[in-house]
């Protein structure tokens, strides 16, 4: 048998930016991104098509839904559109 495949980084022994998980047939299964250890942005499941197939967001560790992410998106798109000096 194969084995599951996972690239990410560490930062001060801490999960850090994109990990990326890949069955036996090197098939992307998963993708999460981290911050200081902690699952932070979207994290994403994906079929043996690519399909994605589970998508959550997460601040800091905590998985947040509903109006809390709306609220939370709205800021990023905000920020994202002030100019940076």
């Amino acid at each position: 048998g194969g084995s599951l495949k996972v690239k990410g980084a560490y930062v001060s022994d801490r999960k850090s930016g994109l990990w990326v998980s890949y069955d036996v047939t090197g098939a992307k299964m998963t993708e999460e991104t981290y911050r200081n250890g902690l699952k932070h942005g979207w994290c994403m499941a994906f079929d043996e098509t690519g399909k994605v197939v589970g998508k959550q967001y997460y601040l800091d560790g905590r998985h947040i839904q509903g109006k809390e992410l709306e609220t939370r998106l709205n800021q990023i798109k905000h920020d994202a559109s002030k100019p940076k000096n």
